[in-house]
């Protein structure tokens, strides 16, 4: 009697084990497979204008999802970078179109970057529907065109 119980016991246990790791490989694939397809959406960055220490630049989702902005970093001239977090309401590139934003290069540095500067810019941000983060830079030296 005790020997079917026992027979009996390790059968619901792996019964039991096998529904959780079979959920948990599910959950984890979708993860997985969310913040594959937004590294795909691509953010192109590009500056605009800068004058009196205010850096205005482009982004443009050329993907097929919402991305929210959450961090913006930009450095001048081989500085460190100098991060504008979005945590409270982050700023939203719609699907296939452009956002122009604006930031205060003084802000963080304790200097005012220039034009002449080999300003880079970098924006990391989340996708809306599936998750998964993407990123994009404008390389120093190549921002303005």
């Amino acid at each position: 009697m005790a020997t079917i119980l026992l027979i009996g016991f390790t059968i619901a246990v792996g019964a039991i084990l096998s529904v959780w790791f079979t959920t948990f490989t599910r959950t984890q694939t979708a993860t997985v497979q969310a913040g594959a397809a937004c590294v795909s959406v691509r953010l192109d960055v590009s500056a605009i204008n800068l004058a009196d220490g205010i850096l205005t630049y482009t982004v443009t989702n050329s993907g097929p999802y919402n991305v929210d902005i959450t961090t913006v970093a930009f450095s001048c001239e081989k500085g460190s970078w100098t991060n504008n977090t979005y945590s409270t309401s982050p700023v939203t590139v719609n699907a296939a179109s452009s956002l122009v934003l604006s930031e205060n290069t003084t802000h963080g540095i304790g200097k005012e970057c220039t034009e002449k500067m080999k300003v880079a810019i970098r924006v990391f941000g989340k996708c809306q529907e599936i998750g998964g983060t993407t990123e994009g830079i404008c390389p120093a030296g190549t921002c303005f065109r």
